[in-house]
């Protein structure tokens, strides 16, 4: 489905009298960027219901406790920041506007914002697209934001994480040189980039 064609079917699901969709500011899913169990761990969790469960629980509510306890689901709510591979084949950051369910294609969409973009990049995408980079911790969180740092105290020589837009990566980073709100730094490879933008920088150590 071309971006036109998901546009229009967006704003037709929107008319319709009994849809809901507008209102929907969080929802739980289970996101392919955070670990998901394998097909033998579901197995196992479901032998385990099975026999700890069959005397008390129906059928259905085994079936539902498994589907609820097998996925690794996260919060995505309006807000929330992540970064999105644009058109040019760069990793930019993004903010969730809008939240959708598509029910003809069963699944939910996201209505993101680039930062300090104009609003005519903004665009629908699926939350389970791989065009998505989600903000996964060092320690396997999803933030909601990228935290910030306050640019004008840092000194040369201090190290920060990196956000590589050309290849979605957070590299740790050493700040060598600065120019107003913009970085001079080095990689952990050698290789030096200039005039990197405040928003591709966290305090180290948070994704590395």
């Amino acid at each position: 489905m071309t971006t036109l064609h998901l546009d229009n079917a967006i704003s037709e699901l929107k008319q319709q009298p009994n849809n809901r969709s507008e209102r929907i500011t969080e929802v739980w899913i289970a996101l392919q960027q955070f670990n998901q169990p394998s097909a033998g761990e579901l197995a196992d969790l479901l032998k385990e219901l099975c026999n700890c469960c069959a005397q008390v629980l129906i059928v259905d509510l085994i079936k539902l406790t498994h589907q609820y306890l097998c996925a690794n689901v996260q919060r995505v709510f309006t807000g929330m920041q992540l970064y999105v591979l644009d058109t040019a084949k760069s990793w930019e950051l993004a903010e969730i506007k809008q939240i959708l369910w598509m029910p003809d294609r069963d699944q939910y969409f996201i209505y993101v914002v680039f930062v300090g973009w104009p609003t005519k990049w903004s665009e629908w995408i699926a939350v389970t697209s791989l065009r998505l980079q989600w903000l996964k911790s060092k320690q396997g969180e999803l933030l909601s934001s990228v935290p910030t740092i306050d640019d004008m105290t840092r000194q040369l020589g201090e190290r920060l994480d990196f956000f590589n837009n050309l290849n979605g990566v957070w590299e740790c980073a050493e700040i060598v040189g600065r120019r107003e709100r913009r970085f001079n730094i080095t990689l952990a490879d050698k290789t030096r980039l200039i005039n990197c933008r405040q928003t591709q920088f966290a305090p180290y150590r948070t994704f590395t």
